[in-house]
């Protein structure tokens, strides 16, 4: 597995980069944002604007968002 140049500049050691790397989630999150994280993994969502998910919709063919609950309606014939 190749690591990202990034994270293997937090450190020299494995233990170096975890430590700098809790630190740098710890001070750059602010309530608001872990508060948003919790709620999407709640609902098995994605974090992120409209061009993410879009691209995420077209990728996999899925459609994320709310959904509403039970089967979906029946069209009525006209």
């Amino acid at each position: 597995m190749q690591r990202h140049e990034q994270y293997m500049a937090l450190g020299s050691s494995r233990e170096e980069r975890c430590i700098a790397y809790r630190e740098l989630v710890r001070t750059h999150l602010d309530g608001q944002d872990i508060h948003q994280i919790r709620q999407a993994a709640h609902c098995c969502q994605p974090v992120g604007d409209d061009r993410f998910r879009q691209k995420i919709e077209q990728r996999y063919d899925i459609r994320l968002g709310q959904m509403r609950r039970g089967k979906p309606r029946k069209e009525v014939e006209e």
